[in-house]
């Protein structure tokens, strides 16, 4: 088929589509608030098959609970991005504070499904314990 017979179908789509609603942006409640004490927290990476809370800190008496994480600023590490879909376990030690209530983290992106709220903990430092991730993580890919 030529460009000048496919040009009409071309025009025709684009005109169609102007006429479609614009998709909506879905924005994630962020909760406001955090809480006073800082502390220092070691998670480990899930690796759930949705797109939920993914970081789990393990609590008294084995208990677990999967919450976000949400880095204090653009300097530090993300912590969404140091996992290779490859490796496991991936162990972080974080120090910050938690929001209160729940939500999602800033920014937060539903990508696969699973919008359910969790936790946020925001980091001001952050630390990579595994070892091969401490060897093969490059900040520039993530």
């Amino acid at each position: 088929m030529t460009f000048s017979k496919l040009l009409p179908v071309l025009v025709s789509f684009m005109l169609f589509c102007s006429d479609l609603p614009a998709p909506t942006q879905v924005k994630y409640p962020h909760p406001e608030k955090l809480e006073n004490k800082t502390l220092v927290i070691t998670v480990s990476y899930g690796a759930i098959a949705c797109e939920c809370a993914q970081w789990m800190l393990v609590k008294n008496k084995g208990e677990r609970e999967y919450i976000f994480l949400e880095p204090a600023s653009k300097q530090l590490i993300n912590a969404r991005h140091i996992w290779d879909g490859n490796h496991l376990p991936l162990q972080l030690r974080l120090t910050g504070k938690f929001y209160i209530g729940t939500g999602f983290p800033e920014n937060y992106k539903l990508e696969k499904g699973g919008d359910d709220p969790a936790k946020v903990f925001r980091y001001d430092k952050i630390e990579i314990l595994t070892p091969y991730f401490k060897k093969h993580y490059n900040p520039k890919n993530g």
